[in-house]
């Protein structure tokens, strides 16, 4: 796997409900994933969701909703509580697909957006 991932302070996501990001791939499978500082979290313990991408030079932009998020720790899903969007700590994009070799994913930006 690879993961990149940078540190975010929780008044950015305040009024937040879906990400929008611009970005260039190879067509493989990244996720958007998220950490909290919520007391009792024990491990890497993420909030996933896929990115919508395909394989293109050209710029796209996807969408990715918060609600979609999925909790997982060291690859695998696990039962706790929902992503805190208040206690967010970092926010970074993961490949895992298992596929060794070469591969390669621009972001332009990533904006956080609240539902009109």
């Amino acid at each position: 796997f690879s993961l990149v991932r940078t540190s975010l302070f929780a008044d950015e996501f305040v009024e937040g409900s879906f990400l929008v990001l611009r970005a260039r791939t190879d067509g493989r499978t990244y996720e958007m994933v998220f950490k909290d500082r919520l007391a009792g979290r024990q491990g890497q313990l993420f909030h996933e969701a896929a990115v919508p991408l395909i394989d293109s030079a050209d710029w796209q932009q996807v969408r990715v909703e918060l609600s979609d998020l999925f909790a997982t720790s060291n690859g695998r899903a696990v039962d706790v509580e929902p992503f805190d969007k208040d206690a967010v700590s970092e926010m970074g994009i993961i490949l895992k697909d298992g596929i060794d070799g070469d591969f390669s994913i621009e972001v332009d930006w990533v904006d956080i957006c609240a539902a009109s």
